[in-house]
């Protein structure tokens, strides 16, 4: 375990959690067993006192369906918070995993996988295993969504990787209010694309709020109904006027039930959306930081002199009363009365226009927020990770110092120190198999990615300059696109040199190229590419078995600096330090293990 003292506190929250849930459920039953006898009492009092007094009856009546009320609303409170502390324990139990390296709980974002990506499909920034599933924690589609984009096209911009890594500090200190946050989140499990949804409402009708005629008899004819119903009721004018009035407004209902149900089918099921979306957009206008991004982002969610919590809490109540449509007594009584649909339908056409411009910038927020939560989890999950120093001179910088792959354990993880700071620069890594290379490209690769998304990385210190990022690492062949590995991987050194040659600045990464041809062509052609990586002003790293390729060093020592991953063999057993050191490796292994296992034998 990598830090003892992170494990305690979050069994203490679980304790904590457990028993806030524990009491819930025990006020659960309380308040089950106080509305069964609220009810059975309301019924034995109301045979005595309807025998007595009428009077009597109804007022004791009312009485008892008001506190019988007020007890089925406690019940809904009360469940409602059971549903929340059975997530948030699932949340503290899924981190406690996490802190063990299960990370299997967690979204990987298989959807996101992209073998033609610059350096995400090498690099297994999805899928199973992968850096997006060690870190995502986010609650909405939105979010995830963006987390993956940040992943998918680090920041360049190193004022804005600074910005990101503020937000990230102060937002991973805030303990309770993320936990809070994600909590919210995950109670609403809506099996669809919230952020689409949301979007739906930036489609402008306006087909009853933009004609003049519908403004007017909305207020209008009510009102004059209900004033004939109170004349009728006095006995001023006649019944069938009213009856007329009821007629009318149900005609006009049925004129525009068209139009009314495709507004309808807008908010119809979505209140639980809209729920989830008030109280996200609540925390986050809770959320108190001096980062200027927070702020920045919190500026957005005032729309006409109000929060957009206030804002979505009108549509979520549109729709919960739009829904009464579907009851009956409210179909006799609000169609024919009150012009309930097209009430409905023209408040939530008017909500749509005075938030129109808003409702992307909401999402964005939203957005946001739940991928730095993300990040921020990180970085409190792994206080020993450092923020990166970003620099935006002209020459390249990337340093760190006991760097080791996340995803590694801490316990059995080794860190190495690595600088490269000049253009045309190409690191030439040597070593036998299962030595450690393929993992040191990837701890290089994937700790630049953190440090450009405004992450902390898993490095005692880490100084870079953002730079874009190309791999060659695992390349697939294409039996569909009848493509040979081989071929393969020469169309993906091809677009390395593409990218180069439009004057980019590149930090590549490659894995023991031309592996799908003979040593003799493997060597040449693997010199003339390193040759071409440092001509187009490339920096880098390129892992060979191929120790001849080090003699380059000599040749070009501007350009070529040689590391190595060494394996010592002792008492019949291989030793791995995983540790690089300078100069070329020399040792091998394959004809020992091979020897080992029993698959060849001594001649």
């Amino acid at each position: 375990m990598q830090n003892q003292q992170l494990l305690t506190d979050y069994k203490q929250n679980l304790n904590l959690f457990t028993e806030k849930l524990n009491n819930a459920k025990s006020n659960n039953r309380l308040f089950t067993i106080l509305r069964g006898l609220t009810f059975l009492i309301a019924i034995a009092i109301s045979i005595l006192v309807f025998k007595l007094n009428l009077t009597l009856f109804f007022i004791q009546l009312i009485v008892f369906i008001s506190i019988f009320l007020f007890l089925v609303r406690k019940n809904i409170q009360i469940q409602n918070k059971i549903k929340y502390f059975n997530v948030v324990i699932k949340i503290i139990e899924n981190e406690i995993k996490g802190l063990n390296y299960d990370f299997s709980a967690f979204d990987g974002g298989k959807e996101f996988t992209d073998a033609d990506h610059k350096f995400s499909y090498d690099l297994d920034i999805f899928g199973e295993k992968s850096i997006f599933q060690m870190i995502n924690r986010t609650c909405t589609f939105s979010g995830k969504n963006l987390l993956s984009t940040w992943f998918k096209n680090p920041m360049q911009d190193s004022e804005k990787i600074s910005q990101k890594q503020k937000a990230v500090n102060q937002i991973k200190d805030l303990f309770n209010w993320r936990l809070n946050f994600l909590g919210i989140g995950n109670l609403f499990t809506d099996d669809f694309d919230d952020n689409s949804n949301l979007q739906k409402f930036k489609d402008k009708t306006g087909y009853f709020y933009n004609k003049h005629f519908y403004r007017i008899i909305i207020y209008l004819l009510p009102i004059v109904t209900v004033l004939i119903l109170c004349f009728v009721i006095a006995k001023i004018l006649p019944l069938n006027l009213f009856w007329i009035m009821y007629i009318l407004q149900f005609a006009i209902i049925g004129l525009n039930v068209k139009k009314s149900n495709e507004i309808y089918r807008k908010v119809s099921k979505k209140v639980n959306l809209f729920e989830k979306y008030e109280l996200l957009l609540q925390e986050i206008e809770k959320l108190n930081t001096d980062s200027e991004l927070i702020k920045s982002l919190k500026q957005k969610l005032i729309t006409n002199n109000k929060t957009a919590s206030e804002q979505i809490k009108i549509l979520k109540n549109l729709s919960k009363g739009f829904d009464n449509r579907l009851n009956l007594i409210f179909v006799l009584f609000g169609q024919g009365i009150v012009l309930l649909d097209l009430q409905y339908a023209y408040r939530i056409e008017k909500w749509q226009s005075e938030n129109l411009e808003s409702i992307e910038k909401w999402i964005e927020v939203i957005a946001e927020i739940d991928a730095i939560i993300s990040l921020s989890n990180f970085a409190f999950n792994n206080p020993n990770y450092a923020i990166p120093e970003i620099t935006n001179s002209e020459q390249f910088k990337f340093e760190f110092k006991q760097a080791g792959h996340p995803l590694i354990n801490s316990d059995i993880r080794i860190n190495n120190d690595y600088n490269i700071s000049s253009k045309g620069f190409i690191t030439i890594v040597t070593g036998a198999n299962m030595a450690g290379k393929s993992t040191f490209l990837r701890t290089v690769g994937v700790n630049l990615i953190l440090g450009m998304i405004g992450s902390v990385v898993c490095a005692e210190r880490l100084k870079l300059t953002p730079i874009q990022i190309f791999t060659s690492v695992r390349t697939n062949d294409s039996v569909q696109k009848s493509e040979s590995y081989f071929f393969a991987e020469l169309k993906r050194l091809k677009s390395i040199i593409d990218e180069l040659k439009t004057g980019i600045q590149l930090f590549v990464i490659i894995d023991e190229m031309l592996r799908g041809t003979n040593s003799k062509d493997k060597h040449l052609g693997s010199e003339a590419m390193i040759k071409r990586l440092f001509s187009l002003n490339a920096i880098g790293i390129v892992a060979t078995h191929d120790i001849d390729l080090g003699k380059l060093e000599t040749e070009y020592p501007q350009n070529i600096k040689n590391k190595r991953f060494e394996v010592d063999i002792k008492t019949n057993e291989l030793f791995f330090d995983y540790t690089i050191k300078d100069g070329i490796s020399q040792n091998l292994n394959a004809i020992f293990l091979m020897k080992k296992m029993g698959i060849i034998i001594d001649s």
